[in-house]
């Protein structure tokens, strides 16, 4: 189809009076009516012109000349040969937003192309490229193609870097965004993420912040640091085909449960509350230690939560621009909790809990997400959930498998953990500690739907207790980095 060159006009009869009148100055909603008027046009734009607003980016936008790649204009060669891109399914946001669009490609990315974002691209023809850098060049004359290339925060910088940094990464930056981010299809999943998120990032660029402070600056400052590429997980986190997992599948997982059944911690008083019948494949285990923790290392626990402060537990939310995932409050959850990190890890009650688990699961302690401390007072629950995140599947952690679950307290009444599907409800009791998988024994990254399960009402007393949720393969590594 053939390219409108001559988007930026005015539209409505009267603009010329209305820039006559100083409109243009004093209105905003005048300079994007009447950009010809308001002398806001690209061809309008001298060498070295400085305007005393910075309007160009509304009028870009506000004319399509700011080029949506999420919704590129078809060419006459594939005009009607992509798919409508909809949602078929009501439940698809929902479903993407705990991580479908991973653990069920096959049916997500067709049925659900708005939600898992993997509607058809189309072409991107020359004639789109030229027209984009031909306005590009306005802009910067028009002293805002950094935004216009960025999209992100206009940049600031302060002290005796100011002009080194403007000369140099803020350019560099823009041809950055020009001559690779724009033109290469690599970049296509990325593109619209790719921007500055904070006013300094340039700033910290020549500070050297990009090397000595990747976590933040590789996604926070992505065009400054040119690391737009690194937005797309699966090129920042790449999996590593050596590394080991927790377990094999058909028949490791199983084997652990069974050297439990077959006496080797009969000091911690194992009870079997459901177990595989003979030759079933993928039995079910679910068991308990009814002496697992002193009451000291209990008390230790439940103080460090004090220490940390307990807080509003949270869920995990939509998916963020980076393929990371946010947390969000949720009625049917109203505990609360604290996380065991950082001094908290260290301490000599953590540390010989965890060892413990890790000698009777031999699941290492590098794969164990830091130790969830919980706090339910009276009429606190969560309703029925599973651990299993579908979206970590493929990750550089892989799905949690196993969840062991610690007892901090006693409870007057209420506060069982319930397997509904299983009819098993587990009553807290200080000290005892409740293991079960998350995923099948003959394939380790698939959910054991068996295994939903809820905390009941606290109905008279406080519930104290903590989560050990352990992943196929090293979790804190990953975690340090955002590949989580």
């Amino acid at each position: 189809k053939k390219q409108d060159n001559n988007r930026c006009r005015d539209e409505n009869p009267e603009c010329e009076i209305l820039a006559n009148r100083g409109e243009c100055d004093k209105n905003d909603d005048t300079q994007i009516m009447c950009p010809r008027s308001c002398m806001l046009c690209p061809d309008q734009q001298t060498v070295g012109k400085k305007q005393d607003n910075n309007r160009w980016r509304d009028v870009a936008l506000s004319k399509g000349m700011l080029i949506d790649f999420e919704d590129r204009g078809s060419s006459d060669d594939d005009e009607g040969a992509e798919d409508e891109c909809i949602d078929s399914h009501e439940q698809c946001s929902f479903w993407a937003e705990h991580g479908e669009c991973d653990a069920n490609p096959s049916y997500m990315h067709y049925n659900c192309r708005v939600s898992c974002k993997t509607c058809p691209k189309r072409a991107l023809d020359d004639n789109v490229i030229e027209r984009s850098r031909e306005v590009y060049d306005a802009a910067v004359e028009y002293r805002d193609g950094y935004w216009f290339y960025t999209k992100g925060e206009p940049q600031k910088a302060d002290g005796e870097l100011k002009n080194k940094t403007k000369k140099k990464n803020m350019l560099e930056t823009m041809a950055y965004m020009r001559d690779i981010v724009l033109p290469d299809r690599e970049y296509d999943s990325v593109r619209n993420d790719c921007i500055n998120r904070h006013e300094l990032c340039a700033f910290w660029v020549v500070l050297g912040e990009c090397k000595a402070n990747p976590s933040y600056m590789t996604l926070q400052c992505a065009p400054s640091c040119q690391t737009c590429h690194l937005i797309d997980m699966k090129k920042r986190c790449p999996i590593d085909p050596n590394a080991k997992p927790a377990f094999a599948p058909n028949g490791e997982l199983n084997a652990m449960f069974q050297r439990i059944v077959d006496g080797y911690f009969d000091q911690y008083a194992p009870v079997i509350h459901h177990r595989p019948e003979e030759g079933e494949k993928d039995g079910l285990w679910i068991v308990t230690f009814d002496n697992f923790l002193t009451d000291k290392e209990c008390d230790r626990l439940i103080e460090l939560g004090y220490e940390l402060e307990y807080k509003r537990s949270l869920d995990v939310g939509g998916k963020k621009f980076d393929g990371t995932f946010d947390t969000h409050l949720s009625s049917g959850r109203t505990s609360e909790n604290a996380w065991c990190q950082n001094k908290c890890e260290k301490d000599e009650v953590t540390i010989a809990v965890t060892k413990r688990m890790e000698n009777v699961t031999t699941v290492p302690v590098g794969n164990y997400e830091s130790l969830q401390i919980l706090k339910y007072t009276e009429g606190q629950h969560y309703n029925q959930h599973h651990d299993f995140i579908g979206h970590q599947v493929g990750r550089q952690c892989g799905p949690r498998v196993l969840t062991f679950f610690l007892y901090l307290s006693d409870v007057e009444a209420g506060g069982a953990t319930s397997f509904p599907k299983l009819g098993i409800d587990v009553m807290p009791k200080k000290g005892k500690a409740l293991l079960w998988p998350s995923v099948l024994d003959s394939n380790l990254e698939k959910i054991d739907s068996r295994t939903h399960h809820a905390a009941l009402k606290v109905e008279k007393g406080t519930k104290f207790a903590a989560n050990a949720w352990m992943h196929l393969y090293d979790y804190m590594g990953p975690n340090e980095i955002g590949c989580t």
